[in-house]
């Protein structure tokens, strides 16, 4: 089977604020000259694709019905249009005086949040848990956290191909488990920041 890239998807979210879409949004989007678009290109781009009937901004200049890019061989492969960046930016260099965050992390395992030896994982639980919290932190941002579902669904569609569906040859528990970390790790980033100052010439 030939070898193809397939560009990811920018879902279009009119809904959100422009503060939201400055800060969250456009970082991680590029347009066709390199440059990270401005609030009032994002929303023109938002009307032009939905106008088209899209649902989300197109990639490429090979896209279905939905605005999804139908794939590129690998040799072969078009400038992009307004799409999302492969990656998103690097973390900024190291900063002397600055603790690394799993560190942080590693401390409060050993300390107070150690869990009590018996302690169980039930998935049913700890799935309504993280839903909740989920819940609570996309009203704190602003954010419609259904549409934010749907939007790393269609991600996750334009990425590999296909939904995430059962029976898919994971293990679930492992990915959850690793995506736990991840959330940890940025909840403990916050924490610091949300206490301390930045040091000076660093914007925070």
């Amino acid at each position: 089977m030939p070898v193809k890239s397939i560009h990811i998807a920018q879902a279009i979210r009119e809904d959100l604020s422009d503060a939201y879409l400055r800060r969250e949004v456009c970082p991680g989007l590029k347009t066709k000259d390199g440059r990270t678009p401005t609030v009032a290109e994002l929303r023109a781009a938002f009307a032009e694709a939905r106008a088209n009937g899209y649902e989300v901004l197109p990639p490429c200049d090979n896209v279905d019905e939905r605005g999804m890019c139908k794939g590129h061989p690998v040799e072969d492969e078009p400038p992009a249009a307004m799409r999302p960046t492969d990656e998103e930016p690097a973390p900024a260099p190291e900063r002397p005086g600055l603790p690394a965050v799993w560190d942080l992390v590693l401390a409060d395992m050993a300390g107070r949040l150690s869990p009590p030896p018996c302690f169980e994982v039930e998935p049913q639980k700890v799935y309504i848990v993280i839903l909740r919290l989920a819940q609570g932190l996309a009203a704190s941002l602003g954010s419609d956290i259904a549409a934010d579902m749907r939007e790393r669904d269609i991600t996750g569609r334009a990425r590999y191909g296909t939904p995430l569906q059962p029976f898919n040859g994971r293990r679930a528990l492992v990915d959850a488990y690793q995506e736990l970390l991840d959330a940890v790790v940025y909840l403990r980033q916050h924490m610091y920041e949300a206490k301390h100052s930045a040091p000076e010439g660093i914007d925070a």
